[in-house]
């Protein structure tokens, strides 16, 4: 099961996944921070779980944002339709992070690179984390018995510093500005995430 809710626990919707007749009951598309995660406010690093309403972090290119709402998703991994392939385990120092995190596999993350600006036109494109699974030591791992993870909702679509140097996308109330950030999916995503690994050896490398 997953419970959501949306800044506080009143009134929670618990939601059942198991025993569902969908044929595919998973929940699709879920994004948020994982709980232990830190992010960047105005006094410092934070863990994402300790954050409220009007907390303002440091976000890539608009300075400081105030956070609008903060969406909570419990989850219990026990129940083998939530996210049967578990999250994505990031190690630390892969993506300029401090240490080693879990992210959500629809989660993304900004990715700053040359060769997307040589297909994109752009520095930074969003990728979903899954897609960087079986590059440089990023796997799938599944957790304990309960996680949470937490939605930081602003004004508009913001990217957060997390973990000392990666870029979390978290969504906007006025909904998300499709032309404002390159994101990447499917075959896209993969291939993107396949170009950024030759780029990261080489650069290791050097």
């Amino acid at each position: 099961m997953y419970i959501h809710n949306q800044s506080t626990f009143t009134d929670g919707e618990k939601i059942i996944l198991a025993g569902l007749a969908a044929p595919d009951p998973r929940p699709q598309g879920l994004t948020g921070l994982m709980a232990g995660t830190r992010v960047e406010t105005e006094f410092g690093w934070r863990a994402v779980e300790a954050l409220t309403p009007g907390d303002r972090l440091f976000t890539y290119d608009g300075g400081l944002r105030r956070v609008q709402h903060v969406e909570r998703t419990f989850f219990d991994f026990e129940c083998t339709n939530v996210l049967p392939d578990g999250l994505v385990l990031v190690p630390g120092g892969m993506l300029n992070n401090c240490a080693e995190m879990l992210v959500l596999p629809d989660q993304p993350l900004m990715i700053e690179s040359l060769m997307a600006q040589r297909m994109f036109g752009v520095a930074n494109v969003l990728l979903p984390a899954a897609a960087l699974v079986g590059y440089l030591g990023v796997r799938r791992t599944r957790p304990g018995a309960e996680g949470q993870a937490l939605t930081l909702v602003f004004e508009d679509e913001e990217t957060v510093w997390a973990n000392g140097g990666v870029l979390f996308h978290c969504p906007g109330q006025r909904g998300e500005n499709s032309d404002y950030f390159t994101r990447l999916d499917g075959t896209r995503a993969d291939a993107m995430a396949a170009l950024l690994d030759q780029e990261w050896r080489q650069n290791m490398a050097a």
